[in-house]
């Protein structure tokens, strides 16, 4: 039994653990014993990535009980999924896009030369956002602890009843007053929730790591500034290619199942490599090679896949998209402040990313 590949290589923060590669060639599907001490089966292939994030034989939650919409099937995922989705269409998104893009220049223009494009771009940048998105007031930190955040949340939901407006809570109320069964504030405060630890530190992530990697070859930022690549054809390639979800996304067998030569029996865990899957050389010609312009760059599973896939993923691009092109149409000769080997990666927690990026122009 393997343990759980976790270390990406030092010479390649952006690569997955080099142990995938070779799980994903020998043993796609694989025994592993997880950071917890747990049991489960390792799932590497972009195909079996999904047939598992597909497939009702595989549920969300464990033994245990757990209340979130993430966790949560059947039925109630479907209900309380059902009231997030019109909020954050693509369309919804579109209409989002010039108020990001204006959060996003007025971000990048008061920037001085050095910064630090966690704590100084991407954070605000990311907190204003999705606190503009859900309802929160202005300035609100994002970094509050989630006892801290609920009752504050609570008041949004009580006030937005009163007084609706054009935020997400306001919409989800509008979704459920024609609902049979409306949710209960509680859970109105945890699709909120949901949404804002869901995108932040993914965000975060993603564009740190995408402007780290886009300042690696100046050429790419000349792509992007010069209009020879889209931004949001470069932006697919680049979520692949992060892949800033760390860990294997869990499901648990309610019932023996068949995934390739090994059946996966009732109960037990399946943790579902995006990172490895976002690699797999079957879908992505020479997959290690950062290409902006790749054809199958769509098909990356960075947003997951099936009934759970990110229902905030659309807005969540656009946010991207607007972050990056804000930051180097402004800021064209950003460049690192520090050599590379310096820079502090977020190796073990669940969303891949820096500490820090100190750069100057």
């Amino acid at each position: 039994m393997n343990t759980m590949p976790l270390r990406r290589p030092a010479h390649c923060p952006f690569d997955p653990p080099s142990e995938l590669a070779r799980l994903r060639r020998d043993e796609p599907i694989s025994l592993v014993v997880t950071p917890a001490g747990t049991p489960a089966w390792l799932v590497t292939r972009h195909e079996d990535a999904r047939l598992v994030l597909a497939d009702p034989r595989f549920t969300a939650h464990g033994p245990v009980e757990s209340r979130g919409v993430i966790d949560v099937d059947g039925p109630e995922h479907t209900r309380l999924r059902r009231l997030l989705v019109p909020e954050l269409t693509i369309r919804r998104a579109e209409g989002w896009r010039l108020r990001v893009r204006k959060a996003a220049e007025e971000r990048a223009a008061v920037l001085e030369s050095p910064a630090d494009l966690v704590a100084d771009y991407a954070r605000p940048l990311a907190g204003r956002v999705l606190g503009e998105l859900v309802g929160l007031p202005e300035g609100f930190p994002m970094g509050l602890e989630a006892a801290l955040l609920r009752p504050m949340l609570t008041d949004v939901v009580d006030q937005r009843r009163r007084e609706p407006t054009t935020d997400l809570i306001s919409g989800l109320l509008r979704q459920a007053s024609v609902l049979r069964e409306p949710p209960s504030t509680a859970e109105m405060v945890g699709l909120a929730m949901t949404v804002l630890f869901g995108g932040y530190e993914t965000s975060v992530g993603m564009l740190t790591l995408s402007a780290l990697v886009l300042m690696d070859d100046p050429r790419r930022v000349e792509s992007l500034t010069e209009g020879e690549v889209a931004v949001s054809v470069a932006v697919e390639e680049l979520l692949r290619y992060l892949t800033v979800v760390q860990p294997g996304l869990p499901r648990y067998a309610t019932e023996d199942v068949r995934i390739g030569d090994q059946v996966v029996r009732k109960g037990e865990c399946v943790l579902v490599s995006i990172s490895s899957a976002n690699r797999d050389p079957s879908v992505f010609h020479h997959p290690d090679e950062l290409r902006l312009v790749r054809p199958t760059s769509r098909a990356h599973l960075a947003f997951g896949y099936g009934p759970h896939q990110c229902v905030g993923s659309q807005l969540a691009r656009v946010l991207v998209q607007e972050g990056l092109t804000a930051l180097f149409g402004l800021r064209p000769r950003v460049r690192l402040a520090k050599p590379r080997t310096e820079l502090v990666f977020t190796d073990r927690s669940p969303v891949h990313g820096l500490r820090s990026l100190p750069v100057l122009w």
